[in-house]
């Protein structure tokens, strides 16, 4: 019998996430769907329309509303901030998502929609969104479990700090006998190889999930510390790592990003250029050597956002407010065009658009010796962005440095083309917001 029961859980946050995604779809799509039904009269052009182009039209508005939820972090905002912030971030991408769908018409049927029909579609799908969202929260605040960690004092404080990192949808509670007659929604054990049958029967009776720690972390912290894992978790990877399909159909993904991208933004290269010069002159793109898929060595550009002699003492660890950045520098940074000669090196396979950050050698060599499965960020490409970066802030010692790994060890065992995307959606919120 199976020790690890996840069966009866009673909140999965993954399952309310893809409810939530549908509904507001459904909600922007039935909006136009229903205005240009009941409220557009016959000489309006939603009115006019075939079915198909009306499904097709009210689809791409239920699309960019996603979207643009996506990097704003809509859902987020609906956990965390206030009503009033929530209510006008709907309202704010329900009026730039009817915005676009009059773009559309007017572009594809040579036709402007007239009165005021947009409105009452931007005004039906605000009031539904808002409505639907409301009780999302009420129902995850409604349906925050009682967590008992049967673990050491260490881990239980290491994972408390990861869950009220990761937005906290729980009660903590650390296990111990005075419990035994206590509500248990979750039962985290540090070792579940001492469970019985029996005893998992009666936990199981009363409704209780027992889960062990390091299931618990990858499931809710959507993290891995090295301390929960062992050699025999890593040898499990294999069955993660063979994904032939994935891998091949990532790899196109990344090359028509590159390319797409590439053209979009060259306009922009002559201006970065001009004022890297103006403001700290050559070299305008300098390369560092990196630490790469399976442990090669690779030559990784970047524009320059540092002084020339920012490293004349050897290699130091980059900080959050770090005095060797050039003014030019700091906006480069927050916005990420620093990162843009990095499309070569995804061009020539070197990284890919996800993975874990490639350190340095002199860094990876010191970080190898003093964490333990440090080398297992190796086992994937590198990435220009990933988990671990929107999840965390710069590693500048050995302890940042591990809580980044214990993300990059998430990515690893979970990549799947879903959590690339929201890795992308993340980042773009991320530089929106202008933070790093």
């Amino acid at each position: 019998m199976n020790k690890e029961s996840i069966n009866s859980l009673p909140y999965d946050w993954r399952l309310i996430r893809v409810v939530k995604v549908l509904a507001v779809f459904l909600a922007a799509f039935s909006s136009v769907i229903t205005i240009s039904t009941l409220l557009s009269p016959e000489s309006e052009i939603l009115f006019l329309i075939s079915h198909t182009k009306l499904f097709s039209y009210s689809a791409v508005f239920g699309i960019s509303i996603i979207f643009l939820y996506e990097i704003i972090g809509v859902y987020e905002i609906a956990r965390k901030k206030s009503n009033s912030l929530f209510f006008i971030s709907i309202i704010l991408i329900n009026f730039i998502c009817g915005i676009i769908l009059v773009l559309i018409f007017w572009v594809l049927e040579y036709e402007i929609i007239g009165r005021f029909i947009i409105f009452y579609v931007i005004i039906l799908s605000t009031i539904l969104h808002y409505f639907l969202l409301s009780l999302f929260s009420i129902y995850e605040k409604s349906k925050k479990p009682n967590v008992f960690f049967d673990v050491s004092s260490e881990y239980f404080l290491k994972i408390k700090n990861l869950l009220n990192v990761s937005q906290n949808q729980f009660e903590i509670y650390h296990w111990n006998s005075r419990n035994s007659n206590t509500v248990v929604d979750i039962l985290v054990k540090e070792d579940c190889e001492d469970l019985t049958t029996d005893l998992l029967n009666s936990y199981l009776q009363k409704g209780t999930c027992v889960i062990s720690v390091d299931r618990f972390c990858q499931i809710w912290c959507r993290c891995i510390p090295c301390d929960f894992i062992n050699q025999k978790w890593i040898l499990s990877l294999d069955l993660a790592l063979f994904k032939p399909i994935y891998n091949r159909v990532k790899r196109i993904i990344d090359l028509v990003f590159v390319l797409f991208f590439s053209i979009l933004l060259a306009p922009l290269l002559p201006l970065v250029i001009l004022v890297i010069f103006v403001d700290s002159g050559f070299p305008i793109i300098y390369k560092q050597k990196r630490v790469g898929y399976l442990g090669r060595i690779y030559n990784l550009y970047k524009f320059r956002s540092m002084r020339v002699d920012s490293e004349v003492d050897g290699p130091q660890w980059t900080s959050k407010n770090d005095t060797r950045i050039t003014k030019v520098g700091e906006y480069l940074r927050k916005y990420r065009i620093d990162e843009l000669p990095q499309f070569w090196n995804i061009l020539k396979g070197d990284m890919s658009l996800v993975g874990p950050r490639p350190e340095r050698p002199e860094f990876d060599l010191e970080l190898n010796n003093q964490i333990q499965y440090w080398r297992c960020r190796t086992f994937v490409k590198p990435g220009l962005t990933g988990w671990a970066q929107i999840n965390s802030t710069y590693a500048s010692d050995n302890e940042s440095s591990s809580q980044k790994l214990s993300y990059d060890l998430y990515y690893i065992r979970n990549k799947s083309f879903w959590l690339d995307f929201e890795i992308i959606f993340s980042t773009l919120r991320s530089i929106t917001k202008s933070s790093r």
